[in-house]
């Protein structure tokens, strides 16, 4: 999928708050795949090829929330929690409570779990056996924004991860 394909997904990628990026699942962490950054001079540190931690991410909790629990646990025993900046989340029992939340609202946040002041709304892309492959989302400077902010944009995410779904199962992302 090539940047001239997002606006068809739902969402107006033309908002100059949000950086965006999409990761897929490898093995114990995603990796990021593409990214598109805001028209803002703020730049997160997450780059085309680098692997992201699931815990710490609102891509990575999106992602556990929706994969069965003996494999949850078999991330976290791998990689551990390792607190990346002072907001991530290093309690198992927390992160099992916030994988609670994700999975009834559909989408995961991140606020300065991964990067201090950036904030990031994700949510999955699931294959067709209905298992997370990875996700998008939108990440900005937590002071260009409210948190309800950018959950109000948790709607078109949510619509712009199904075409990526659908164009999954056409074979048509790239």
């Amino acid at each position: 999928m090539n940047r001239s394909t997002l606006p068809t997904l739902g969402i107006s990628w033309s908002t100059r708050y949000w950086a965006r990026c999409r990761a897929l699942r490898s093995g114990h962490a995603l990796t990021c795949i593409r990214k598109i950054e805001s028209s803002q001079p703020y730049r997160t540190t997450s780059r085309v090829g680098m692997r992201i931690p699931l815990h710490a991410t609102a891509i990575g909790k999106a992602v556990l929330a929706h994969l069965p629990p003996e494999e949850v646990e078999s991330v976290l025993r791998a990689t551990g929690m390792p607190a990346l900046t002072r907001r991530t989340l290093t309690d198992r029992e927390r992160l099992t409570d916030e994988l609670r939340t994700v999975r009834v609202r559909g989408y995961a946040v991140d606020e300065e779990e991964y990067e201090p002041s950036m904030r990031c709304l994700a949510v999955p892309v699931f294959d067709r056996a209905g298992l997370p492959v990875g996700g998008i989302g939108l990440t900005a400077a937590t002071f260009l924004g409210t948190r309800a902010e950018l959950e109000r944009l948790s709607p078109a995410l949510l619509e712009a991860a199904r075409g990526v779904q659908r164009l999954l199962q056409l074979g048509g992302v790239n």
